[in-house]
């Protein structure tokens, strides 16, 4: 693995072209992630449990085309860059299916709603794919310094904070006074993100330089999929990162949906929720600001036990609080709504930590595994991890709405759910928060194995070491680095 030398330095252009990959990635992710669900559902008449269903099929086929499409970017180069020319094409379709999923067409038979939702769903997902996980594989071929990549890590989650931040405000549109979805207006909105998502995506293009060769070198023997399933396997910090990412997924994606139904049916007033969630998250903004230096001083793993272990507090809080039910006609109670904004943002500061930090932790479980087996498998691994984490989605999303219909939810009430259903679910949705932070924090805490030392070992392994060092995979397979070995050793392996 080699540096380019003539490369210009790494700096505020390659944080800003990154950050706008996130942020195009997530304003077509989070609209379709919020709203399809309560669109289909809402407007669509679609029921909960064939929504089940399709969410699961779906995403199943959403986390096969992963690993298929990251061996492609691993094997195949079409263009110049190994990464961005696969970021282009998908980006086309990105514009395309993301405001086909959204076509208002509630008049048409059942039969013909329930293919717009799956087969939509599962083109968009094949195009969202060949963006995400080239743009994830980026990640470490902008730089090998592992400062750099804790700031591009940074810098993409405030790319995806910026257009989390604009699907916050939706509520004060799409609803109107009596609390229901306005679904003829997804399309437009849709069509709309897609356009700016696709500007967004010629800006990663433009704006950011490979400075890295991550290609494998012509002397080594390729290594088949095969081989590359069992490292990952044996891979155990990817494992804690795919099950924390797995719970981090079903808990806080899949339940997104659910907290609106909470502002719609218990708060009764969905035109403060856009307040209340940007509120929330003003603890993970503010962390953001320092995170390069909790990093350094900390390292990532103990930034992100610590935070989830705080945002538990905060989870058990919205549990245990006696909330006031909101009357139909009536105001919602102040305090309630001031104590449940301060107890989430408790609980949203080790989700979000989570989220920006996992990033550049998914780079080194990458760095780990190529000192382990000899291969550089940047597409193939962050495939793998995606596979999980999309199964893990489509599983979150099928789980609310078999968890709504089984609460006594109602599509056809809209906010006007009885107090019992409404109360169920919100207790629900911090049920959902609860498990999902305890479940963070044990797989970071009890298999995740890379610390602060080890990381720099890592890095010196691979970056400080001379090329010729880096052996060739035998015919049998991989073969460990002689000078990992040591590090191994010493390390907490």
């Amino acid at each position: 693995m080699t540096q380019t030398a003539t490369a210009r330095p790494f700096g505020i252009r390659d944080k800003i072209g990154y950050a706008l990959g996130d942020f195009a990635c997530n304003l077509s992710f989070t609209l379709i992630s919020t709203y399809m669900m309560l669109y289909y559902m809402q407007y669509m008449h679609v029921k909960e449990t064939d929504w089940a269903w399709i969410i699961i099929v779906g995403k199943l086929w959403d986390a096969i085309n992963d690993p298929i499409i990251g061996g492609l970017t691993d094997r195949v180069k079409i263009g110049k860059s190994k990464y961005k020319s696969w970021i282009s094409i998908g980006s086309i379709g990105l514009v395309i299916f993301t405001t086909v999923i959204f076509l208002p067409v509630p008049e048409a038979s059942y039969t013909v709603r329930i293919l717009l939702c799956l087969l939509s769903y599962m083109v968009w997902s094949v195009f969202y794919t060949m963006v995400n996980v080239p743009y994830g594989s980026l990640h470490s071929a902008i730089s090998d310094d592992p400062n750099h990549r804790a700031t591009l890590s940074t810098f993409r989650s405030v790319g995806a904070g910026v257009s989390m931040l604009i699907i916050m405000l939706l509520p004060s549109f799409v609803y109107d006074s009596n609390e229901n979805l306005k679904g003829e207006m997804f399309v437009w909105l849709a069509l709309g993100f897609s356009v700016v998502a696709f500007l967004s995506i010629i800006g990663v293009n433009k704006l950011t330089t490979e400075r890295v060769n991550t290609s494998q070198p012509i002397e080594k023997k390729k290594q088949n999929y095969f081989q590359v399933l069992l490292a990952f396997a044996k891979n155990r910090p990817i494992w804690a990162l795919t099950i924390a990412s797995m719970a981090q997924a079903i808990c806080f994606v899949g339940a997104n949906s659910m907290n609106q139904i909470v502002f719609q049916s218990f708060f009764r007033d969905t035109s403060i929720l856009t307040v209340v969630t940007i509120v929330s998250y003003i603890p993970m903004v503010a962390v953001m600001f320092i995170l390069s230096k909790l990093v350094a001083r900390f390292g990532k793993r103990n930034c992100v036990i610590v935070s989830c272990a705080i945002s538990l507090v905060g989870a058990i809080g919205m549990l245990v609080f006696p909330f006031k039910y909101t009357q139909a006609g009536a105001s919602v109670d102040v305090v309630s709504i001031i104590v449940w904004t301060v107890l989430l943002m408790i609980a949203n500061i080790g989700n979000g930590l989570f989220g920006v930090i996992v990033w550049a932790m998914v780079v080194d479980c990458i760095d780990y595994q190529n000192i382990k087996t000899g291969q550089r498998d940047e597409g193939s691994i962050y495939s793998l991890y995606s596979f999980f984490r999309k199964l893990a989605q489509g599983i979150g999303s099928s789980l609310v709405a078999m968890v709504l219909a089984w609460l006594g939810y109602k599509k056809e009430l809209g906010g006007s759910q009885p107090y019992e259903v409404a109360a169920d679910i919100k207790t629900g949705y911090v049920l959902f928060l609860l498990i999902g932070l305890a479940v963070m924090l044990i797989s970071v805490l009890a298999i995740y194995n890379i610390n602060k030392s080890d990381e720099r070992k890592i890095h010196d392994t691979l970056y400080n070491k001379p090329a010729e060092t880096m052996p060739a995979v035998e015919a049998d397979g991989a073969v460990m680095l002689p000078q990992a070995e040591e590090s191994l050793e010493e390390g907490n392996y």
